[in-house]
């Protein structure tokens, strides 16, 4: 709830509209949720991004779970290893700009999503 809220909080300061920072929001808790539910935990942080002048926001998630053995297959609709229905990460590519996630199946995984302003 913490982290939540200062997610919400960064993004207006930032000057994000409302639909925008719900998107990042939404965006925030999938992150969250696949840290608790594949790797029992890790980092959850949001920090402004400025590249060339162009103002944003990044959520980068840290853990040292299982990793993802097949990222492309992981981001496929419907795909899931936790018996859910496997739009998450699909999801997350939606809400945001840009996403990136570098996993090692020997030992975690991190995925940083960029929302851009407009």
């Amino acid at each position: 709830m913490v982290a939540r809220q200062a997610i919400k909080r960064l993004a207006a300061e930032l000057g994000f509209a409302m639909a925008d920072r719900r998107q990042i929001e939404v965006a925030a808790l999938e992150l969250g949720t696949n840290l608790l539910k594949h790797a029992g935990g890790g980092d959850l942080e949001a920090l402004p991004i400025d590249r060339e002048g162009r103002r944003g926001l990044r959520l980068a998630s840290r853990d040292r779970g299982p990793g993802i053995p097949d990222v492309a297959l992981a981001m496929t609709v419907g795909f899931s290893t936790a018996g859910t229905l496997g739009t998450g990460l699909t999801a997350l590519a939606e809400l945001m700009d840009a996403v990136c996630i570098e996993s090692d199946p020997a030992g975690g995984t991190v995925v940083t999503a960029d929302k851009w302003l407009p």
